[in-house]
C-alpha cells in the first residue's frame, strides 16, 4: 500500500496480484501504426491523427500561475494557495487524454508488440 499526495487530494494505491485474461472475438482485420513527431500516429489506411501539442498549449498558464506564486510572500497563506493552483495546472497538462479512437473506429483487434 503506498499514500500519494497529489494537488487535488490524496490517492491510495494498492499492489495486487491478478491474473486477468483479456478475450476479445477476432475480427480477421489487421492495420499497422506508426508512431511519430509530426503526426500522433499514421495507420496503414492513410489516417494521420495530429500530435496533440498539450504541453506547448499549457506552458502559457503554468508560466503566468509560476509568475504568481513568486510573487506573493514566503510563508504567506496566499503563496499556498497560488501553489496549490500551479500544481492543479501541472496534474491537468499531465492527465491530458491522448488520442485513443483508432481502435474504437476501425473496430479491430489490437495486438502489442515488445
Amino acid at each position: 500500500m503506498r499514500l500519494v499526495k497529489r494537488a487535488d487530494g490524496y490517492y491510495v494505491q494498492f499492489c495486487i496480484s491478478v491474473e486477468r485474461l483479456e478475450t476479445a472475438p477476432m475480427t480477421g482485420k489487421t492495420i499497422g501504426l506508426d508512431v511519430g513527431l509530426k503526426e500522433f500516429y499514421t495507420d496503414s489506411n492513410g489516417f494521420m491523427a495530429p500530435n496533440p501539442r498539450f504541453l506547448r498549449r499549457g506552458e502559457a498558464r503554468l508560466k503566468q500561475a509560476g509568475r504568481l506564486v513568486n510573487r506573493k510572500v514566503k510563508g504567506g497563506s496566499n503563496r499556498r494557495k497560488a501553489k496549490v493552483i500551479l500544481g492543479k495546472r501541472h496534474l491537468k497538462i499531465q492527465r491530458f487524454p491522448l488520442y485513443n479512437g483508432t481502435i474504437n473506429n476501425n473496430k479491430i483487434s489490437s495486438c502489442i508488440k515488445n
